[in-house]
């Protein structure tokens, strides 16, 4: 009996250090995509950025820190050139000693596609640094899914 209690008191401590501790992202990621007449689409990935946190742009800034997207080899599908993002904020960063580009509160990103068939899903992943005036956290990389019909 006495062993059920400590081995039940064990996960109940565990359960609870880890809901008290568990790290969520300051950037939340959603989807959409725009079908053309003309046979292209354009996939949309926008990043929510909490107050206070930013990420990095695509270039502009140190290769661990940027924000880079793989896109899967499409079935139906072909990319049209590189992904684009709006002009992004700059300023100097003094721990990096140079001027990076970043992103605060919402940023989309766009994707051009070639359609090969009328309906495709766009998947890949993505990478990115989210950092605040005190703390970077471990790149996060996120696996996307987008339908386009």
């Amino acid at each position: 009996m006495r062993k059920l209690f400590i081995v039940a008191f064990l996960v109940f401590t565990v359960q609870f250090t880890y809901a008290q501790f568990k790290i969520t992202s300051p950037v939340k990621w959603s989807y959409a995509a725009k079908k053309e007449k003309s046979g292209e689409a354009t996939v949309y990935l926008k990043a929510t950025i909490a107050e206070g946190w930013h990420i990095y742009a695509q270039n502009g800034v140190a290769k661990a820190l940027i924000t880079s997207f793989n896109f899967s080899n499409g079935n139906g599908y072909v990319l049209v050139g590189k992904t684009i993002e709006p002009k992004p904020l700059v300023k100097f960063e003094k721990v990096l000693k140079a001027n990076v580009s970043y992103f605060e509160h919402t940023v989309v990103f766009q994707q051009k596609i070639k359609m090969k068939s009328a309906k495709v899903s766009v998947a890949g992943k993505l990478e990115f640094t989210v950092c605040n005036a005190k703390e970077c956290r471990p790149a996060e990389e996120v696996q996307f899914n987008i339908p386009v019909s």
